[in-house]
């Protein structure tokens, strides 16, 4: 009697765990509240945003976050998701924080329009309040650093020297002679004649691939043939001497706007 009992006690609670099983949502059933997020919500001037719209079904959303552009687009099952950057002058927050919040997201669904609030986005800047209010300019010229060397030039040198007269006065080198090839130079094509200011650029363009000294030597290089464009020109100096590291895209940025002729 007691297997008896202990099997159909097994068959009923079978029978209920699947019976939950086949009731219960899967992952894919999931529908998420209507909500609309920024990550992160503290962000500096040129870094990028995510902003992400989800919502329950399917539905169409229309969304406007200017100044900032959308620098992608994704679309999920039940999600809109924005990929967002600023790297205009309306952005520029010089040493404050800055709160802002973008227009409330629409959302339109089986005929219905819902819409949703954005929470509020903090931006910052690499700069601070003090540095606007009383700009320092470093020299334009650092000091380079000493010279360090493994191995003393001089005796190198002299080193090099007297094994290349070992080998010119080595006993076989008179017996072989080899009759030497016709070389023929071949003069490269000349360069096109390049403006100072061009050549700044493209020296700009190059320091974007080495460290931070030759990026700073080559901005305040632009600055200085940028005399006819003065905003320009006191762009390129704060980019060059900012207490943090010229980044790339800054440099790039710049360079496109000087090729434009145009102030940020």
């Amino acid at each position: 009697m007691k297997a008896l009992a202990w099997t159909a006690f097994a068959a009923v609670a079978a029978v209920i765990a699947t019976a939950v099983v086949l009731v219960a949502p899967g992952p894919r059933d999931y529908k998420p509240p209507l909500s609309a997020t920024l990550a992160p919500e503290s962000i500096r001037f040129g870094d990028r945003l995510v902003a992400r719209v989800e919502f329950p079904g399917t539905a169409k959303v229309t969304a406007s976050f200017g100044p900032f552009r959308v620098v992608s687009l994704r679309r999920e099952r039940h999600a809109y998701v924005y990929s967002l950057q600023c790297l205009e002058q309306a952005c520029l927050t010089y040493g404050s924080r800055v709160r802002v919040r973008f227009p409330a997201a629409v959302v339109r669904s089986g005929g219905r329009t819902v819409r949703v609030a954005w929470p509020v986005l903090t931006v910052g800047s690499r700069l601070k309040l003090a540095d606007v209010k009383r700009p320092r300019f470093r020299p334009r010229t650092p000091a380079a650093p000493k010279p360090s060397f493994r191995i003393d030039p001089g005796l190198l040198g002299w080193g090099l020297f007297g094994i290349a007269g070992m080998l010119v006065l080595a006993p076989g080198a008179a017996l072989v002679r080899r009759k030497r090839p016709c070389l023929t130079v071949v003069e490269p094509p000349p360069a096109p004649d390049l403006s100072a200011l061009e050549q700044a650029l493209i020296r700009v363009e190059h320091a974007g691939r080495l460290d931070a000294p030759e990026r700073r030597t080559a901005l305040d290089a632009l600055a200085l043939e940028l005399g006819s464009m003065p905003a320009l020109a006191a762009r390129a100096r704060r980019l060059a001497w900012s207490p943090a590291e010229p980044e790339v895209w800054a440099m790039r940025q710049l360079v496109e706007l000087c090729r434009r002729g145009e102030a940020a």
